[in-house]
């Protein structure tokens, strides 16, 4: 049998052409594009509000807060007469060496033992001529006028700091370092509150 040239070219092309198509063996196939990862959104962090500070109102003895440091503007260390300045509704007594009077119209009535340098060793609050006008309070809510019920539940763990009659107990809560405070109880209500670096139960202050 005879082939004829033109035929044996014809395959060798097309041979050639196949070959040229075929993947080479080893080479890596065309890398696919990669999906660009979406943005992580970090969530905006919600600012925790401040308290709003405590204002004291040196004419509003509801303001005023009872703390072991003190009561209000009337605070243990400071320096006397200056600490009263502000309180331009009181009168002030000395009624004893080292012991001053703070007496308002239709308001509490406040006590302030001084050291030898005038400054305020411990203070006092007690009732109000009319008991529905405002006084000072604790943080918790304790105030002259407060029952021993309501003493007991917002400080549970009292100390006594003495008795100064059959029916008179003095209470205390605090430490040494933040300041005591101190709860004359006369039956089963709060007739006065103190403020002391120790625990302290008043009897007589200029006897």
């Amino acid at each position: 049998m005879r082939i004829h040239p033109a035929r044996i070219l014809g395959a060798a092309v097309v041979v050639l052409t196949l070959a040229g198509c075929a993947p080479t063996a080893g080479a890596d196939p065309a890398p696919s594009p990669t999906p660009s990862a979406a943005p992580v959104e970090t969530p905006s962090e919600t600012p925790t509000p401040m308290p709003e500070p405590v204002v004291i109102d040196p004419a509003d003895v509801s303001t005023w807060v009872i703390s072991g440091q003190g009561i209000g503007p009337l605070t243990r260390g400071a320096a006397y007469p200056d600490v009263i300045a502000p309180l331009t509704s009181y009168t002030a007594d000395e009624w004893c060496p080292g012991i001053v009077g703070l007496v308002g119209e239709d308001a509490p009535g406040f006590t302030l033992a001084l050291n030898d340098d005038r400054t305020v060793r411990a203070l006092w609050v007690s009732s109000a001529v009319d008991p529905a006008l405002p006084v000072p309070a604790t943080e918790s809510g304790i105030r002259v006028g407060s029952t021993k019920a309501e003493l007991d539940a917002a400080y549970p763990a009292l100390e006594v700091a003495g008795q100064i009659a059959q029916e008179t107990f003095v209470f205390a809560a605090g430490d040494d370092v933040n300041g005591w405070v101190d709860f004359t109880v006369i039956g089963d209500e709060v007739s006065m509150i103190g403020v002391s670096s120790t625990p302290i139960a008043p009897k007589e202050l200029c006897g």
